[in-house]
């Protein structure tokens, strides 16, 4: 197999290949002039509904300039001109003009667009029953080591993701979710592998809270004065990134995963993310007016 190659991979009568190079390239085009389409989930790759018997490249044919003829706006300057300057010059007759001559910006080229070409791509059929997948970061494949240049089949093999991995993946869902309500907030912790995440409720009963403060900046005594409290914040959560977490700590951590697949891992990510998103579920809170506030009812 050569470098240049372009792999493929197939499955239920779907082809899938990625060019190795874009430039100056129209289209791609299998067999009988079946049209290539970009995937919708990733653009780089490219899929035909059928098994490639052969492939080709549909190159721009670019354009030849093939004269220089005199502008439109020089036409009647040229006639009424005591030196008289050629309608149409050859383009080896207009390269012997000085580039400063002023001769030359009265011509504009004539151009020629060449038709398009097609070139003939090799390729390899890497595997039959295989579709592109495109994996989160943070994971690790065991893949046999004969299959290491075909990181297209990657996601068939034992997949796993470290605990601080999957931190980031949560972090990130969390961080959109308070992003598109304002009900929600989270402490900026990333840096140092801790996720906090809160939610503000209104309190439905007249609470109070006593507050101490100075009066002036000049007081030397503080004095206390009793306010309406109207909104509270709970903690929804809180879970740690393993490597930050402190080994006296009793908190929760995110978990390393693993699976004999990409797919079954992936399904193993999106369980572990839903059941922690579960905590920003809409049902209805409010502060427990028994406890006078300490606890949270949910209907």
């Amino acid at each position: 197999m050569s470098k240049e190659s372009i792999r493929i991979i197939q499955k239920n009568g779907i082809s899938y290949f990625k060019p190795n190079s874009y430039y100056n390239i129209v289209n791609f085009w299998a067999n009988d002039n079946i049209l290539a389409e970009k995937c919708p989930g990733d653009p780089s790759w490219y899929k035909v509904s059928v098994n490639i018997s052969k492939l080709e490249s549909e190159h721009n044919g670019g354009i030849d300039y093939v004269a220089y003829k005199i502008r439109d706006t020089y036409k009647v300057l040229s006639q009424n001109s005591p030196v008289q300057f050629p309608e149409v010059l050859s383009v080896e007759k207009f390269n012997l003009l000085e580039d400063e001559s002023e001769k030359k910006s009265f011509y504009e080229p004539v151009i020629k667009q060449n038709p398009n070409y097609r070139n003939n791509i090799e390729f390899v059929i890497i595997d039959r029953d295989c579709e592109p997948v495109k994996m989160l970061p943070g994971v690790n494949v065991q893949f046999p080591y004969d299959l290491e240049k075909y990181p297209e089949t990657f996601h068939k093999y034992p997949c796993s993701i470290t605990g601080d991995s999957l931190f980031e993946i949560l972090y990130s869902r969390v961080s959109d979710m308070v992003k598109s309500d304002k009900k929600y907030s989270i402490e900026d912790y990333r840096s140092i592998g801790v996720l906090r995440a809160y939610e503000t409720l209104k309190i439905n009963f007249q609470k109070k809270e006593v507050r101490r403060f100075y009066p002036s900046l000049r007081a030397k005594k503080m004095v206390s004065k009793e306010y309406l409290v109207e909104n509270t914040k709970i903690t929804l959560l809180e879970i740690y990134a393993p490597k930050y977490k402190s080994n006296n700590s009793s908190s929760e951590t995110v978990p390393a995963l693993s699976a004999p697949s990409y797919a079954e891992l992936l399904e193993k990510i999106n369980n572990y993310i839903d059941s922690k998103m579960r905590v920003f579920d809409s049902s209805a809170k409010e502060v427990c007016a028994c406890c006078k506030g300490v606890g949270v009812v949910f209907k």
